[in-house]
């Protein structure tokens, strides 16, 4: 397994740093970080789709009614 930096593959994907940043955060830390877990988490929350219960503090627009 190839161990490139940040700097390394944002190159290679020409995306910015922060893109690849969040990714990273999001699944695991960069110790944790697998590819495959990372797919399948992604498409998940995909799946699940925004969550209409947090658009208001005050409660306006909640599925609580």
């Amino acid at each position: 397994m190839r161990h490139l930096s940040y700097a390394d593959i944002v190159r290679r994907l020409n995306r910015p740093a922060s893109t690849l940043s969040r990714e990273v955060a999001r699944n695991g830390a960069p110790a944790r970080y697998r590819t495959e877990l990372a797919q399948l988490a992604t498409t998940h929350r995909a799946q699940l789709g925004s969550c209409p219960r947090t658009l208001r503090r005050d409660g306006a627009g909640s599925s609580f009614g």
